[in-house]
């Protein structure tokens, strides 16, 4: 009668033992094969920002001029990219391993139309170039150009300024030479947009 008591009560802690190691154990097991790796090598003089948002949610970080890997959970995922004063958003299927080259801000970190293949360009993931305007008023000119992206610039008397902006058709309105007036113009890679008044 002891023996079997002594048994019951060794099943019934050998019971409640595993029971309690399973209960431990996380419910969410990732194996290595659920993975990728998405490597960011930013060789640009800012930092960056990536947001992944699909089967998980990741916000990466890197800083000017620093490589970092990660291992997402394998799946298609959209992405938030901040970079260089600016931001886009898209998607990135992440089912095999991904490089996000990031070049300095303007430029692209290939030549040609084709990048290696399951590499990123970050230059033109946000389609950047750079583009200057000349104010040719004869005064002082405030400029807020809306397109692709929001800036407000503002301008000496004959003064040329260079920026990195998003490629793409912007509305402008320019307050100076005594008044304000709207137009459009197309920020294109090294493209010269000179203002004069109307």
């Amino acid at each position: 009668m002891r023996t079997q008591r002594f048994f019951r009560g060794m099943i019934f802690l050998v019971t409640l033992a595993s029971f309690l190691f399973a209960a431990a154990l996380p419910q969410d097991i990732v194996f290595a094969e659920d993975v990728v790796r998405l490597t960011i090598e930013n060789d640009s003089d800012r930092d960056i920002w990536l947001k992944l948002t699909g089967p998980a949610y990741y916000y990466l970080h890197v800083r000017a001029g620093e490589t970092k890997s990660y291992t997402p959970l394998k799946g298609v995922y959209d992405y938030t990219y901040y970079a260089c004063g600016t931001f886009v958003k898209g998607e990135i299927d992440l089912n095999t391993q991904k490089t996000i080259e990031v070049p300095d801000c303007g430029y692209k970190a290939h030549a040609g139309q084709q990048d290696p293949e399951d590499t990123l360009d970050g230059g033109k993931m946000l389609n950047l170039v750079n583009f200057t305007i000349e104010n040719d008023t004869g005064g002082y000119m405030t400029m807020i150009l809306t397109g692709p992206s929001v800036y407000v610039f503002t301008f000496k008397p004959d003064q040329e300024r260079e920026f990195t902006i998003p490629m793409g058709y912007y509305n402008y309105t320019a307050y100076g030479c005594g008044g304000s007036f709207n137009g459009t113009l197309y920020a294109h890679f090294n493209r010269v947009k000179e203002i004069d008044c109307p």
